[in-house]
C-alpha cells in the first residue's frame, strides 16, 4: 500500500509503533535529518487536538509522510516530509487524499499549509 492512513483517534497503539519505526528507518538511512524535520516545523502539532498521519511507502521503505493536525471543526494544518526517494506522483496523490479526507469525512472548512523555503520537496508540492 503506497499511502497508509496510520496515526488518526483511536488508531491502534501498533500503528503508532509503526509509525515511528518508520522515521527510525528514514532517519538511519539518511534520507531525512531530524534537524530539517525541526527546522521546516513552522507550528507543533497540539496534543489537545486530533492528528492524522499517511505513511508513504515505496518499494517497501518509508519514503515520506503527509499530516493533517491541529484539527478542529473549522480548520486544520497539513505537513508534508517527503525524502527525495518519493516519487512526485505519491507526495501529491496523498496530498489531495489528506484534503479530501479533511473536507469530506472530517467536516473542516479551511485548511492551512506553512512551509518554510528551506524545504524543497515540499515547496514543490
Amino acid at each position: 500500500m503506497p499511502a497508509e492512513l496510520l496515526l488518526y483517534p483511536g488508531a491502534p497503539k501498533e500503528n503508532v509503533s509503526r509509525l515511528i519505526r518508520a522515521y527510525e528507518q528514514m532517519l538511519k538511512a539518511g534520507d531525512v535529518k531530524l534537524e530539517d524535520m525541526l527546522r521546516w516545523t513552522v507550528n507543533p502539532p497540539r496534543l489537545d487536538r486530533p492528528m492524522y498521519v499517511w505513511m508513504l511507502m515505496h518499494d517497501g521503505s518509508p519514503v515520506g509522510e503527509v499530516s493533517l493536525f491541529n484539527v478542529d471543526r473549522i480548520r486544520a494544518e497539513v505537513g508534508v516530509v517527503l525524502t527525495a526517494k518519493c516519487p512526485k506522483w505519491l507526495g501529491a496523490s496523498t496530498f489531495i487524499k489528506a484534503f479530501d479526507f479533511a473536507y469530506s469525512k472530517l467536516g473542516v472548512a479551511k485548511i492551512e499549509g506553512y512551509v518554510r523555503v528551506s524545504n524543497s520537496h515540499a515547496v514543490h508540492l
